[in-house]
């Protein structure tokens, strides 16, 4: 197998085995999981097209397979399904065994900051595609959900944000050149800030946030419309 499917083979692997825990019982959401899923599958893969198309990004040749769908590989298709997956699982996981929110009074506070920040730093690097675009979109959405949607469940998904961050590490460490020869991802530093976390550019950091976000709101949206999927939260 190429590199890059190895990385989205063992993203999604233990989170898909533990999804049948009786005392987790993942597996009951699937409709939950499907729409989260497919909906930032619908919206990454046209931005990812269109971002390789124009030399945003591009894949290594020796790190992915061959055969190419719409211009990408089909790794990269997959791995709009197991991260989102992933993420999800974790999600749930905190849903379960948390006793209590953290976050939930502050949730309002981090999403403005948050959001102000990201608004601050795209204004001011409009001619960066990738750094703007992400920080726009991922600004716009928090502040959606935050003062429009204003879901109870918002601090728990921060709070599952930060957890994630450790595996974000591993897998876009990876995908970015950690630990193997050349990179799976090139980024075009003409387009971003040229800020590297290890190997990785910072935006992916918020690009991930917008995804995992995304995933949430569809699948939380889903959920309170199937009452007997819940019963294990």
């Amino acid at each position: 197998m190429s590199t890059y499917a190895w990385v989205d083979l063992l993203s999604a692997l233990f989170p898909f085995l533990f999804s049948f825990s009786p005392r987790l019982r993942f597996d009951l959401q699937w409709r939950a999981t499907a729409s989260g899923i497919l909906a930032t599958m619908a919206f990454f893969i046209p931005w990812d097209m269109l971002f390789t198309a124009e030399g945003v990004w591009r894949f290594a040749a020796e790190h992915t397979w061959s055969t190419r769908l719409f211009g990408l590989p089909l790794e990269e298709w997959g791995f709009f399904i197991c991260i989102p997956y992933a993420c999800l699982f974790t999600y749930h996981c905190v849903t379960v065994q948390l006793k209590s929110d953290p976050l939930a009074k502050h949730a309002k506070w981090i999403s403005l900051s948050l959001a102000g920040i990201l608004l601050a730093v795209a204004l001011f690097n409009v001619n960066l595609k990738y750094t703007a675009t992400t920080f726009m979109l991922c600004a716009v959405l928090i502040l959606f959900v935050a003062f429009i949607l204003r879901p109870v469940w918002l601090g728990r998904f921060y709070l599952t944000f930060l957890l994630l961050l450790i595996p974000f590490l591993i897998v876009n460490g990876v995908l970015t050149g950690t630990g193997i020869e050349g990179e799976v991802v090139w980024y075009n530093d003409a387009e971003n800030l040229g800020v590297r976390l290890f190997t990785i550019p910072v935006e992916d950091i918020f690009y991930g946030l917008l995804m995992q976000l995304m995933a949430v709101v569809f699948y939380e949206q889903v959920r309170s419309h199937w009452p007997r999927e819940t019963s294990t939260v």
